[in-house]
Parts: structure tokens; C-alpha cells; sequence
């Protein structure tokens, strides 16, 4: 199993609880169906928009502490909304991957959408795009 760092953010305590819940959900399913084993959770109520956070400093510790190799997220959006914001906190986390298990990725530099195109829906057939959206 490869070791990972589940990261659930919520942006404001309102509905907080629930929305954790769901990201947790979601994270420990996909790491069960994937063969990730979650060695740390951390979890926050802040805002997304900094890469100056409490919470990311807490996350690069887990990683290094654990030695994981990926952070799992609901979406990368729960780690940083603006992709600067995101390169930041990529290289501040020495270069792990970062899955979110429903839609972006950021591996090896590179923003990568993931999931089903409206057209292909039904097919199974997922498309990659790394055009850094």
C-alpha cells in the first residue's frame, strides 16, 4: 500500500461538520478502491486562499513524519484555490503528489484534470488534461 496524507478543509464553521464528513467519506473511499493507506488526517476551517496556513504546516509535518508520498483531498480546491497558491504549497510539500479523488490532480508539476466528459458519460472512458487549468 502506498502511504498517504488525507487533507479535509472546510472554509468557514457553517455547515462545517457536514461538509468534513463528506470529504472524509469520500478520501477513505477512494484510498480503500485505490490501495492508499491513510497514515495521517488533518483537518481545518480556514480560508483556501493562502499558502501561509496553519493547517499546511501541520500537513507538510504529517508528511514528512509518516514519509507519504501522496496528499489525498475531496479536490485540490480544498488545498488552494489559485494555482500559484497551489505550486506554492506543491513545492513546500517537496514534491508529493496531490490526488483529489473527485476531479484535479497535481503531479509532477502538473495541474491535471481528471473525469468523465458529458459526451463520454456512459462509456467509461476517462480523459486527461494537462493544460494546466
Amino acid at each position: 500500500m502506498i502511504k498517504a496524507v488525507a487533507y479535509y478543509r472546510a472554509a468557514s464553521p457553517e455547515g462545517a461538520e457536514m461538509g468534513l464528513q463528506r470529504q472524509k467519506e469520500a478520501v477513505r473511499e477512494y484510498a480503500k478502491k485505490n490501495g492508499f493507506e491513510i497514515a495521517a488526517e488533518v483537518e481545518a476551517i480556514e480560508s483556501g486562499t493562502s499558502a501561509d496556513r496553519d493547517s499546511l504546516r501541520q500537513l507538510k509535518e504529517e508528511v514528512d513524519r509518516t514519509e507519504s508520498k501522496v496528499v489525498l483531498t475531496r479536490n485540490i480546491d480544498r488545498i488552494a484555490r489559485n494555482p500559484l497558491v497551489m505550486e506554492e504549497v506543491a513545492d513546500n510539500l517537496g514534491g508529493v503528489d496531490i490526488r483529489g479523488v473527485e476531479g484535479l490532480q497535481y503531479e509532477d508539476g502538473i495541474l491535471k484534470k481528471t473525469g468523465l466528459d458529458a459526451a463520454e458519460r456512459g462509456t467509461g472512458r476517462r480523459l486527461l488534461f494537462e493544460d494546466g487549468c
